[in-house]
C-alpha cells in the first residue's frame, strides 16, 4: 500500500496530548534525582520529524528528506551519520513533498536537502524550486547502493557499523551514536557478506550489529547483538559510550522505528542513545534497568510519538517513578484506535466520515491520472477491540485492508488491487 500524506488537521483525537512547543514535560511525581519527562510528538510520523526539528534547531543550512513510507524506510537507514549533529531528518511522501515538511524547510533557512532512499523526481524537483534550496539525490538500485551514495558523503568516518539486509532495527539502535561518532552504516548483503561496494567506506574501528545469521564475520570486527532486536538495543548501550544527560525512548516495532530515524540527530547532540521499547508485549525491555542506574542527575527522559507509540507508563519505568497518567489501563476508545492505525497509514481520514479524494497516476499516456478515493470504516467489536477497514476506490476497481485493532495491530483480511490502475491503458 503506497503511502500518501496528507495533514490531518480537522480532527482533534481524543486522550491524545500532542506538543504545542519543543518539549512537553509529563507529570512529574517525586522523579529520582531530578530527572524529568518529556514527549516529541506529532499528528502523525512527518509531525513528529518537525517537532523533532523545532527541538533541536531554529536554523539549519542542511536538513536530509528521507522517504515517509514503511516499504522505503530501509533505503534511509544509514542517513543518520550523514546528519551528524547539525542536521535535522525530515519526512515526506514519496511523490510530493509534504507541506508541513516544505514550511519547515522554509522555516529553518535549509540551502542544501540530501533527497535519501525511494523518494520520486517530482519530490526533487519541488524542492529545487523552493528559492535558495538545493536538492542533492542519494540513492542507489537498492538499499546497499543508497547506503554506499549516503556513505560516500562522509569525510574519513572513525568507524562502521555494519547490519544485516533487513535489520533495520539494529541500524536504528545505532543511530544516534554514528551521527555523533561519524561513523557509517553499512547494509550487508542478503547472504551476509559485506558488498564489494561499501568496502571502500569502512572506518578503522568496525562493528557488527545482530546476530551471526544476518553479517557474516569480519575479522577484527566487535560484534554486538542478542536474542532479538530488543536485546541488540540493550548490547549496543552497554557496550558503546554515551552520555546519559538525555535518554530517548522509541517505539522498536517494525511499524514504528521512523521515529528513531528522525530523532538521531538531535540525540546525537547530546551523545544520548535511544532506547527501543517492545509495544506487542508490556513495552518494558532488558535495557530499562540498565538505563535507569546510568541516568544523571536532572537527566530528562523524552518520549518519540505519541502515547500509543511510547506509553507513558514506559518512560516511567526507565525514569524511576509511576507517571500520574497510566495508559496501560486507560480504556483503549475508538478514536485512539483510529489514531493508532492512522499513524502507519495516514493517507486515509482519521474521521470515518470523511472520504479523502486524491489525484493518483495510471497505466495510461504519461501524465494520466485518477480520481481515487479514500475511506476509513470502524466496527466495535467489544473489550476495547476494533475492526477497521481502509478502502481504496480507483472507482472500476477497489483495495481493501482490513485490521483488528487493539493494543496491537493485526491485518485480518485485504484486497490490493492497487497493481492494477498502473497497468490497464
Amino acid at each position: 500500500m503506497k503511502i500518501v500524506k496528507k495533514a490531518l488537521a480537522s480532527l482533534a483525537i481524543v486522550g491524545m496530548t500532542l506538543t504545542m512547543a519543543q518539549l512537553n514535560a509529563f507529570a512529574d511525581n517525586g522523579t529520582p534525582n531530578g530527572v524529568t519527562t518529556a514527549r516529541l510528538s506529532g499528528t502523525d510520523r512527518v509531525g513528529t520529524a518537525v517537532k523533532v526539528a523545532n527541538a533541536g534547531w531554529t536554523k539549519a543550512d542542511t536538513a536530509i528528506l528521507a522517504p515517509s513510507a514503511d516499504a522505503n524506510l530501509v533505503d534511509a537507514l544509514a542517513a543518520a551519520p550523514l546528519a551528524g549533529k547539525t542536521a535535522p531528518i525530515l519526512l515526506t511522501d514519496n511523490n510530493t513533498l509534504t507541506a508541513a515538511t516544505k514550511d519547515e524547510l522554509l522555516k529553518l533557512g535549509v540551502k542544501n536537502v540530501y533527497v535519501v532512499g525511494a523518494i520520486s523526481q517530482s519530490v526533487v524537483n519541488q524542492v529545487n524550486a523552493m528559492s535558495g534550496v538545493t536538492a542533492i539525490v542519494l540513492r542507489g538500485s537498492d538499499r546497499i547502493g543508497t547506503a554506499a551514495a549516503i556513505s560516500s558523503k562522509l569525510t574519513a568516518p572513525a568507524g562502521s557499523f555494519i547490519v544485516g539486509y533487513d535489520a533495520l532495527a539494529d541500524a536504528l539502535s545505532v543511530a544516534s551514536y554514528s551521527a555523533a561518532n561519524n561513523y557509517s552504516i553499512l547494509v550487508a548483503n542478503p547472504d551476509g557478506s559485506l558488498p564489494a561496494s561499501e568496502a571502500a567506506y569502512l572506518g578503522s574501528n568496525v562493528y557488527i550489529i545482530g546476530g551471526p545469521t544476518l553479517v557474516a564475520d569480519i575479522p577484527g570486527a566487535t560484534h554486538l547483538f542478542g536474542a532479538d532486536r530488543f536485546a541488540t538495543n540493550q548490547a549496543v548501550l552497554n557496550a558503546l559510550n554515551y552520555q546519559y544527560s538525555h535518554v530517548y525512548v522509541a517505539n522498536g516495532t517494525d511499524a514504528h522505528l521512523v521515529d528513531s530515524l528522525v530523532a538521531s540527530s538531535l540525540a546525537a547532540e547530546s551523545s544520548a542513545p535511544i532506547i527501543l521499547t517492545d509495544t506487542n508485549s508490556d513495552g518494558a525491555t532488558a535495557a530499562f534497568h540498565d538505563v535507569q542506574a546510568k541516568l544523571e542527575v536532572n537527566a530528562v527522559v523524552t518520549a518519540l510519538g505519541g502515547p500509543t507509540m511510547v506509553s507513558d507508563a514506559d518512560v516511567s519505568q526507565i525514569t524511576g517513578h509511576r507517571s500520574s497518567i497510566n495508559y496501560q489501563t486507560k480504556e483503549f476508545s475508538e478514536a485512539d484506535a483510529i489514531s493508532k492505525l492512522i499513524e502507519e497509514h495516514p493517507d486515509f481520514p482519521a474521521n470515518p466520515a470523511e472520504i479523502i479524494t486524491r489525484k493518483l497516476p495510471t497505466g495510461g499516456p504519461v501524465g494520466s491520472t485518477a480520481n481515487v478515493k479514500f475511506s476509513t470504516s470502524v466496527e466495535n467489536i467489544g473489550n476495547g477491540t476494533y475492526i477497521i477497514t481502509l478502502t481504496k476506490d480507483w472507482g472500476i476497481i477497489k483495495s481493501y485492508w482490513k485490521y483488528k485493532v487493539t493494543s496491537g495491530i493485526t491485518l485480518t483480511d485485504s484486497i490490493d488491487n492497487d497493481y492494477l490502475p498502473n497497468i490497464i491503458p
